[in-house]
């Protein structure tokens, strides 16, 4: 259960969660399978592994479909001629 926890605390970051979230469930099975006590825990670490991974695996979804910024197109600057003024030719 505190592995669940922790990898729900950390969905927003999906390589910790993930990983978090399979090892909750083995954990949660493994619990659930050979020890006849404490099924609740077992149950809960079983949920909330469970929600870390479907969390993370969203997340990682969204992030690919979520289209790349658009860049303004660089265009080149413009070309200024520079023309002596009166003051400039007469050395002021």
């Amino acid at each position: 259960m505190v592995v669940g926890i922790v990898g729900l605390a950390f969905s927003c970051l999906p390589m910790c969660s993930a990983p978090l979230g399979v090892v909750a469930v083995v954990f949660a099975l493994v619990g659930l399978m050979y020890y006849k006590g404490g099924r609740g825990m077992a149950t809960a670490g079983l949920v909330l592994g469970a929600c870390g991974i479907m969390i993370s695996v969203t997340l990682v979804i969204v992030a690919l479909m979520w289209p790349p910024p658009i860049t303004p197109v660089r265009q080149e600057p413009a070309k200024v001629s520079f023309r002596p003024t009166k003051c400039v030719e007469r050395g002021v």
